[in-house]
């Protein structure tokens, strides 16, 4: 940490990811968090960046990194893997946006190769397990902290179902008064199935779908997200029950290119319409799990809803059932008979029109985790002896987080490439 006893923070990417992070950032609290500036790859976009929070522009990650002690990466992901590297090598905590890598091999650069290691998507998952590996194993020899920047895993809303889920997975004993206390473990209790979605209308990211940047479409940059609860949940789940994780085994995937081909926008005023100008990625997905204890998953990702965010799951127990609303939530919502009513004021991510009923989003950084994120990270960085009882996990955890969600991903490319088939994590290598 710097001499004065603060954590200094610099952020790599100027964009929606980099803005919210330096948001939360800035309301960590008990533990003095200094942002100190930011890079990219654009002069115009670090410098408009730097001026508009007050923080310095660095003219690279190399010029930045001895002047920080946490490099939070809010790049896109094709340049996850090297700057997690050298931020480890030099001995920087690190915080990587999700997806926490991949890969950023395209069709025509695959058909172009003299050898080819197996098909083009038995290629990209060897590719991408292969970069998370290497990442997590440098942060795993340097000692560093990494916050595998998932927001998921912090929701408000999954951390009390979590919590929900292990009371149920105790028997109860009714004491005289008529009151209840938790007994011992019920072996029969089981999470038996998780169904989860996030989707909108698309990414605002110049680089997403376009697999030499991103990596890959809604797979990639939307499944994460969901993915994010389900295998936390699962893990944290068998760690409680079992004293070990629940991990994913198979994936069986799906995916669709909905807007491209003969796909033409609609003939309607609001400009706000279903993104459609992917490079090369799919637009819809959906992930089948089956994890080691014979139970099941469903993740469904798409960038062809409109209205706004939904991001939900649903969590069927034996004992039990959960739902979490994401978004949209009914916290607050408003009613305006014309959409300029409430202009300028910011309402809930992607709605496209003010007017009539909205649901409003009151804090998007506290409801999506990002907040509770940030605090959990610092504080283990300022309190690297504390020990972390469920249903949070132990830091180490992030890594194991991280490239079971890799491998989720590019599997269930695998398996839309054979027809959807049930593909086993541990026949692809």
């Amino acid at each position: 940490m710097g001499t004065s006893g603060k954590i200094r923070v610099g952020i790599v990417g100027v964009q929606m990811a980099g803005t919210f992070h330096y948001e939360t950032l800035k309301r960590v609290y008990g533990i003095d968090v200094d942002v100190v500036g930011v890079t990219s790859n654009r002069p115009e976009t670090r410098e408009e960046f730097a001026q508009r929070y007050g923080i310095r522009a660095f003219e690279s990650v190399d010029a930045m990194i001895d002047a920080v002690d946490v490099v939070d990466i809010c790049a896109p992901p094709y340049v996850h893997e090297p700057i997690t590297v050298q931020a480890a090598e030099a001995g920087k905590h690190i915080i990587v946006e999700k997806p926490f890598t991949g890969s950023f091999l395209n069709q025509q650069t695959y058909d172009a190769q003299d050898t080819k290691d197996g098909t083009f998507n038995e290629q990209r998952y060897r590719e991408a397990v292969g970069s998370a590996e290497r990442m997590v194993e440098a942060v795993r020899k340097s000692g560093v902290i990494m916050n595998f920047a998932e927001n998921w895993h912090f929701l408000p809303a999954g951390i009390k179902a979590a919590q929900l889920m292990m009371s149920a997975a105790h028997k109860k004993v009714q004491n005289p008064d008529g009151t209840w206390v938790q007994g011992e473990l019920d072996p029969a209790a089981q999470v038996l199935y998780i169904r989860a979605e996030g989707s909108h209308s698309g990414s605002g990211s110049p680089v997403y779908g376009d697999l030499q940047y991103a990596g890959g479409g809604s797979v990639v940059g939307k499944t994460c997200h969901p993915m994010g609860f389900v295998l936390y949940l699962k893990r944290l789940e068998g760690i409680v029950r079992h004293g070990k994780p629940i991990e994913p085994v198979s994936v069986s995937g799906h995916i669709s290119y909905l807007t491209m081909g003969g796909y033409q926008d609609p003939d309607y005023q609001n400009p706000r319409k279903i993104r459609s100008n992917y490079v090369d990625g799919e637009d819809w997905s959906a992930i089948d799990i089956v994890f080691s204890d014979d139970t099941r998953a469903r993740i469904e990702a798409t960038d062809i809803k409109l209205g706004g965010v939904y991001n939900w799951f649903e969590v069927f127990g034996n004992k039990f059932f959960v739902r979490g609303n994401v978004n949209p939530s009914n916290t607050l919502q408003a009613y305006a008979p014309s959409a300029e009513i409430f202009e300028p004021e910011y309402l809930v991510e992607k709605l496209e029109f003010g007017g009539g009923f909205s649901n409003v989003a009151v804090d998007e950084n506290m409801d999506h985790g990002y907040q509770q994120q940030m605090q959990i990270f610092f504080d283990r960085i300022a309190n690297p002896q504390k020990q972390w009882e469920p249903p949070l996990l132990d830091p180490a955890q992030d890594c194991d987080l991280a490239l079971d969600s890799v491998k989720v991903m590019y599997a269930a490319y695998i398996s839309a490439e054979r027809g959807s088939v049930y593909v086993a994590l541990d026949d692809l290598g």
